[in-house]
């Protein structure tokens, strides 16, 4: 055993959080969709042949106290069928996680003959399976039976059913504590023998249901949920085609205390009370709706105890009978609830939308109404006390509004849209030609927004930009792109393009040269210049006036073999362009 923090077990796309505290225990794989009387070590991922019942047998007997189990579900095809064998590890502080594939993916089914999981003790968590075709006769709990501490989230429980006056046709909660979130309790039944909790039964212990979905489940009473002398917490549930032929189509509360926020109950059915039926201690109701719930005694509430308090909640086609304590702030299509002057009734402007809707929601689905409703913002802000809707959004939902409105649905007021930006032109002035020895300049480009310009170089081997400086490289054309990338208030602007060429340097004639001579020895001459002439790659001299000769090198010259009558001596550049202009001639003698 090995003591940890906190930690998340990742198998495959299959995550499973490990508490603080807990200790790591095994993780049981099931890849068989039946039991084996001879099975090999179920904790080995690849085995073949550890079935549902062969982990549970296997988690039942691990005696390390703090332990925190895990049984998973390989790829085998679905459903994996148990024999009810009950989950029962009473070692101190033992726990075990069931996961699935997904709801879709992963079902556990009882073959119609027996209840699929029994859990006695210990913590137990069910996510993300389907648990179906459970039944039993005269018993409890056709799907699961839980006499422990149970967790289901993301699961969904159908096609179960007790029969001969069994109780909790999907679940059956005897003395333990049932939490559950995001999950679908769909066609379960207890009709047989006046059976009772379609979907739940729940005896003496503790139910907790938040975003789960009630649906086409029958009994005789407690189409939905049958609670008998425990406890029952419901929020942001919603109740849709539950039935029964007795009383309570989509809750029946006998003996029992229940708060019921957020709720959404629709074209439930009874005898008497459509949508719940009371006769407990204390209820408490707030921003429920109850629309279509239908009875001959009380289609949305019927109190025979005269213990419920209504408040902020909607009753559109579904009434009241008994004895209803008003908490303000409700609205009804008619008079039939006995509420008072803070509450709107009579009503032919409820408005709600005429089937479930997912509504901007992952969650249950819902009844709309709009801004056009008498519902809308009728609850004042120091009874607005329930902070969101049954989708999880804000109340109240009017922008710069404090007044919350009535039922399980809050109107969203729009936005207002965002303001678009304004749209934006670059001008980038044309640049001319110039020779590839030019110096780096500056570019220019203006937006008509002010914002500052970028620029960037399409021809990098020609040209280079750095800033809002360009380089020329080398001949060829250098392309460049002028940018603006807008913000909050202006749009990004269209790109402006401009080239220009780069032209080999231009090439002028060499310039005049200025020089100074002496006479070091007999019959030679030594030419010192003073003024080179720019440009020259080389030069030339002239004696007397006569044509011009060359001169190896870039000075100081030496001229030799001269005579003595030689008396003036010029000289100039020269290059590809052609000579440059002559120095003045200058007087000379030669040594003899």
């Amino acid at each position: 055993m090995t003591l940890i923090l906190g930690f998340v077990i990742q198998i495959g796309a299959l995550s499973i959080t490990v508490s603080a505290g807990a200790a790591t225990g095994p993780t049981f794989y099931v890849n068989s969709t039946s039991d084996n009387s001879s099975v090999s070590d179920c904790e080995v991922s690849s085995n073949i042949d550890c079935g549902v019942d062969n982990a549970i047998a296997a988690f039942n007997i691990d005696t390390t106290p703090s332990d925190s189990d895990n049984i998973i579900f390989g790829s085998s095809a679905s459903p994996f069928v148990t024999n009810d064998t009950a989950i029962n590890n009473s070692t101190a502080g033992v726990s075990l996680v069931i996961s699935g594939n997904g709801s879709g993916t992963t079902a556990v089914s009882g073959s119609g003959s027996h209840t699929v999981f029994t859990i006695s003790a210990g913590a137990i968590t069910i996510s993300n399976v389907t648990v179906e075709d459970g039944t039993v006769s005269m018993g409890e709990g056709g799907a699961i039976h839980n006499g422990g501490t149970l967790t289901l989230t993301n699961d969904t429980i159908t096609n179960n059913s007790v029969t001969n006056g069994g109780v909790g046709g999907g679940i059956a909660n005897t003395g333990g504590t049932l939490t559950l979130t995001n999950d679908t309790i769909s066609n379960n039944s207890a009709t047989s023998g006046g059976g009772s909790g379609g979907g739940i039964f729940n005896s003496g212990g503790t139910v907790t249901a938040t975003d789960d979905t009630f649906s086409n489940n029958s009994a005789t009473n407690g189409g939905a949920i049958t609670s008998s002398g425990g406890t029952d917490i419901l929020s942001d549930n919603t109740f849709f085609n539950d039935s029964v032929s007795g009383s309570g189509g989509g809750i029946f509360i006998n003996g029992s205390g229940a708060t019921l926020n957020n709720d959404t109950f629709f074209d439930d059915v009874a005898s008497a009370g459509g949508g719940v039926f009371f006769n407990g201690y204390a209820l408490t109701v707030s921003n429920d709706t109850f629309s279509n719930d239908v009875a001959t005694a009380g289609g949305g509430i019927d109190d025979a105890a005269s213990g419920d308090t209504v408040a902020n909640s909607i009753f559109d086609s579904a009434g009241c009978a008994g004895t209803i304590t008003d908490g303000g702030h409700n609205v009804e299509s008619d008079n039939s609830c006995g509420f008072g002057a803070s509450d709107v009734v009579n009503s032919t402007t409820i408005n709600l939308g005429g089937a479930l809707a997912p509504n901007d929601s992952s969650g249950p689905e819902t009844l709309a109404i709009g801004s056009d409703s008498a519902a809308f913002e009728v609850v004042p802000a120091v009874s607005c006390t329930i902070t969101t809707d049954e989708r999880a959004l804000p109340r109240p939902g009017e922008l710069g509004q404090s007044a919350c409105d009535a039922g399980a649905y809050e109107y969203q007021h729009a936005a207002p849209p965002a303001p678009q930006p304004q749209s934006q032109n670059i001008s980038f002035a044309p640049i001319s030609s110039v020779a590839v020895t030019t110096a780096p300049f500056v570019l220019s480009a203006t937006a008509t927004s002010s914002l500052s310009v970028s620029f960037a170089s399409t021809t990098v081997s020609v040209c280079a930009v750095s800033s809002t400086t360009v380089s020329v490289l080398a001949i060829g054309t250098c392309s460049l792109t002028a940018s603006q990338a807008g913000n909050a208030t202006f749009a990004p602007a269209a790109p402006v393009s401009e080239s220009f060429n780069v032209t080999a340097a231009e090439l002028t004639v060499p310039g005049r040269p200025a020089f100074s001579v002496s006479s070091p020895a007999k019959g030679r001459l030594k030419v010192t210049l003073r003024t080179r002439a720019s440009g020259a790659t080389s030069y030339q001299y002239s004696l007397n006036g006569r044509g011009w000769l060359r001169i190896s090198g870039g000075g100081p010259f030496t001229l030799s073999r001269l005579v003595h009558k030689t008396d003036s001596l010029r000289l100039r550049g020269i290059n590809a362009a052609g000579p440059g202009p002559a120095s003045n001639a200058v007087r000379i003698r030669i040594r003899s």
